[in-house]
């Protein structure tokens, strides 16, 4: 497995739903992979707020269940594919609820680690060249 294919890190992404594609939610994750086993923390920047994950991963395959903190909420199953340059992951989402009823919907994150390390490079660069222009 490629460096690039691990899932663990941080993530940026959105939710929409199938019926309203209009309506969704950003959120913040942290997945940590061990051996296949997939955990973390979801936030959502909605009102339904925290949330943990617990499922797979085998690249390409991401499957997990998010369970918020919200008594009475119904989980919620995730499926993706990450990309091949291990930067984003692509999906679908489904809740079935006690009664039967079933919302599903579209989701997608990109990785931000990356961002963050590219960022810390350039700011080193520019304090480097600083020091050297005085």
């Amino acid at each position: 497995m490629a460096d690039n294919h691990g899932i663990t890190g941080n993530w940026k992404g959105h939710y929409t739903y199938q019926a309203n594609p209009d309506e969704g939610s950003n959120f913040d994750a942290i997945f940590v992979e061990h051996e296949s086993s997939l955990k973390g923390e979801i936030r959502d920047e909605g009102i339904l707020g925290h949330a943990v994950v617990n499922g797979t991963f085998v690249y390409p395959a991401v499957n997990f269940t998010k369970t918020y903190f919200t008594q009475g909420l119904d989980p919620i199953s995730y499926q993706g594919t990450m990309s091949g340059d291990g930067k984003t992951i692509v999906g679908r989402w489904t809740i079935t609820s006690k009664n039967g009823s079933v919302l599903k919907g579209s989701w997608m994150a990109h990785r931000t680690d990356q961002d963050e390390q590219k960022k810390q490079k350039e700011t080193q660069r520019a304090k480097q060249t600083l020091e050297n222009v005085r």
